[in-house]
């Protein structure tokens, strides 16, 4: 009886602790307590793309005015086109 008493006061005190967050006796902060109780600010959400890196080029190639010939060819998935053009 008396091992069955202390075993369910520390299993009550111990899921009491879930709503203290900052608690050391939370097992949710035994490990890893810098990660666990750091605040995510938006200036920590980096993009997937990053914009300062981003480099526009300007295509400086002649306009195609006239196809010579156009190729489709059944591919895995759909189709490869393939086309040769004449510049003016």
């Amino acid at each position: 009886m008396k091992k069955t008493l202390i075993l369910l006061t520390l299993t009550t005190a111990v899921t009491a602790c879930s709503t203290v967050r900052d608690s050391w006796v939370n097992p949710m902060n035994w490990f890893d307590r810098n990660k666990a109780n750091a605040a995510v600010t938006e200036e920590d959400i980096k993009p997937l793309v990053p914009t300062a890196k981003i480099v526009k080029t300007v295509d400086t190639r002649p306009q195609i005015t006239r196809l010579s010939s156009v190729e489709v060819a059944p591919d895995q998935g759909g189709f490869l086109v393939s086309a040769t053009g004449l510049p003016s």
